[in-house]
């Protein structure tokens, strides 16, 4: 039908997709002859785009007797069951694998729903990284991703580590409907080696903390925003180092006038569940040097905190000895 293309000088996608191709006639030659097929494939979502991804995968699933995939996609990921997703973990060369859940209750909560249908993608690509921060509530999500996105598109060519936020490459945020903190840690902490929780600064968060921490085991570090703070509290702080030239520049980008910072707080708490609200004012505050540094240290010290809890004071958090156990340290915010 048209001229051939050596397969040296075809794409790297097409060479693997025709090998997949060979093997999957293999395949039909052996269900032809009632046998069975297994297929083990590495990464299928390289080179092909999401929409394909998807088809190749039930495609792999419906043929095959049995079909063995890993991935470091998280859309590939939750094309599968719940029990049949299995996150791979080693542990002083020790190799273990838990599946996101054993059994899928038949009548499962709207948590439940929520976590392990709706944001399977989102709880599949928490669980990807080295620890795992469980938070009260889809804002604080929503903030966190836009306050580092924000701060990631101002990397410079000059920029070194030491300068950059680390937080997104080591931390996973899940997605916590209506502060169900200790359902959503006892999902979590079956599958998960180290997962954490943050809450805010009041008598609420208090109690989401009395509720995991005589799990076992218990969260591995635990944050405390300071008393009555909240993750609108943490934005209007970033802002306080330049608080004049920030409010003015947020009151154009929003269409409001914030006389002082708590005046900021009160309308972020008005915008709770406004996403266009916590992207303007993400990318409002990056375009400040100070803001972004003050924002990076602030990541960069969560994400210390939550990778590597030490039993004493760490930058920026104060460890809370009477609330710390030899497997659970206990930390409060502690801005200077």
């Amino acid at each position: 039908t048209g001229p051939t293309l050596p397969s040296a000088r075809q794409g790297t996608g097409l060479v693997s997709l025709q090998s997949l191709l060979l093997l999957m006639q293999f395949g039909k030659a052996r269900a032809e002859k009632d046998k069975s097929f297994v297929l083990a494939v590495e990464e299928p979502e390289l080179h092909i785009q999401p929409s394909q991804q998807k088809r190749l995968v039930n495609r792999l699933n419906a043929l095959c007797d049995q079909t063995i995939v890993t991935t470091h996609s998280p859309i590939v990921a939750a094309m599968f069951p719940a029990p049949d997703t299995l996150f791979i973990d080693t542990n002083t060369g020790t190799l273990t694998a838990k599946p996101l859940m054993d059994t899928v209750p038949a009548q499962p909560t709207n948590h439940q729903q929520h976590l392990l249908y709706a944001w399977r993608q989102k709880l599949v690509a928490a669980l990807m990284h080295e620890a795992v921060l469980i938070p009260e509530g889809v804002s604080d999500v929503a903030w966190l991703e836009a306050l580092q996105t924000a701060l990631e598109l101002h990397q410079g060519w000059e920029t070194d580590t030491a300068h950059q936020s680390r937080f997104s490459t080591f931390v996973g945020v899940v997605p916590t409907e209506d502060a169900k903190v200790a359902d959503t840690f006892a999902i979590i902490n079956k599958v998960h080696t180290r997962p954490c929780i943050i809450v805010d600064g009041d008598p609420a968060g208090r109690g989401y903390f009395n509720a995991v921490k005589t799990s076992n085991p218990p969260p591995r570090s635990v944050v405390f925003w300071p008393q009555d703070w909240t993750m609108e509290s943490i934005v209007t702080w970033i802002v306080q180092v330049d608080e004049a030239a920030m409010l003015a520049d947020l009151g154009t980008a929003l269409g409001a006038t914030f006389a002082n910072a708590q005046a900021l707080t009160d309308y972020l708490l008005t915008k709770k569940s406004y996403a266009p609200t916590h992207e303007t004012v993400s990318v409002t505050i990056m375009s400040n040097a100070a803001c972004r540094a003050r924002a990076t240290q602030l990541l960069n010290a969560l994400c210390d905190v939550l990778r590597s809890p030490a039993d004493e004071d760490m930058p920026l958090f104060l460890h809370i000895t009477a609330d710390s156990t030899a497997s659970m340290q206990v930390f409060r915010f502690a801005p200077p």
